[in-house]
């Protein structure tokens, strides 16, 4: 992501518990310009309280705040345990929901990924969430290899705006990243 996107907030909260990423992304927010308050959290504010019935542990939100979660939700069934993958997704729901009902938000992360480019179909990637069926069709013609299904169904609302485009990770790993809106 353009971190140059991020310099129409005054203060910026990063929620980063993996020390490289926390290390990389602080190095390329000090590149921006101007007078903003940048600040690291290396806790995990979203998966352990979850799994806990507890709500997640952000600073409380303002009313001029605003949510991105970036290359996050694809990654969420990598860091919960499978055995509480549905208590997680029902508790991420509760939990999480009503935060996004109060403040604009946005999503970017993986929903398959694997050795294939999909071929997307531009005049249907925007609108309601893509079904599993109309995205496994952008891959058919190039059916060689197996996707990996990041498990993003139902984190998010319904009513939000989705998107899709193509990530080329390496030459032979490929994402096809759903980018999601609120209102």
């Amino acid at each position: 992501m353009p971190l140059a996107l991020l310099t129409r907030f005054e203060r910026i909260v990063c929620y980063e518990p993996d020390p490289i990423a926390r290390f990389v992304l602080a190095r390329r927010l000090r590149a921006l310009s101007g007078e903003r308050r940048v600040t690291l959290i290396a806790r995990d504010a979203w998966v352990a309280p979850l799994l806990r019935g507890r709500a997640p542990a952000i600073d409380a939100l303002a009313p001029d705040t605003a949510l991105l979660f970036s290359n996050f939700i694809g990654q969420l069934m990598f860091l919960v345990p499978d055995a509480l993958w549905t208590d997680y997704q029902q508790a991420w729901r509760a939990k999480v929901w009503p935060l996004l009902e109060g403040v604009p938000w946005a999503s970017f992360h993986d929903r398959l990924s694997g050795p294939i480019a999909p071929a997307i179909d531009r005049t249907d990637c925007r609108g309601p969430r893509v079904s599993d069926s109309r995205a496994l069709r952008w891959y058919a013609e190039h059916a060689r290899g197996e996707l990996l299904d990041h498990a993003s169904e139902d984190l998010l609302p319904a009513g939000a705006q989705y998107g899709y485009f193509h990530w080329p990770l390496t030459g032979d790993q490929h994402h096809l990243i759903e980018a999601v809106i609120s209102k």
